[in-house]
Order: structure tokens, then sequence, then C-alpha cells
């Protein structure tokens, strides 16, 4: 099963979230827009860095 290995983080220009995941195979660096967790996971539009690195 693959795990987070650390927090994710927002990029500097606050379209993305990054994080990476290890898995038996090797790691991959991973991100997703702010645009899409707007839209599929209930982020509030116009939310501060701290609320999007909490979308769960």
């Amino acid at each position: 099963m693959d795990v987070v290995d650390f927090a994710a983080g927002v990029s500097s220009d606050g379209s993305a979230i990054a994080f990476r995941l290890s898995g038996r195979i090797g790691d991959a660096e991973c991100a997703i827009t702010r645009e899409a967790l707007e839209v599929h996971f209930w982020l509030p539009v116009g939310a501060d860095a701290s609320r999007a690195q909490d979308v769960r």
C-alpha cells in the first residue's frame, strides 16, 4: 500500500497542492490543481493555503 511520506504543500502561485507518495516500487511526486479541489473535493473558492492543505 502506498503512503504519503511528507506533508503536502501549496505551490508558490497557489494553483496546486504538491505531495509525494512512496510505495514498494518507488516514489512519485504528485500534484492536484486548486480547480480540481474546488470542483471535486469541496475546497471553498478563495480558501487560504492552510485550508487548501487540509482538504481530505
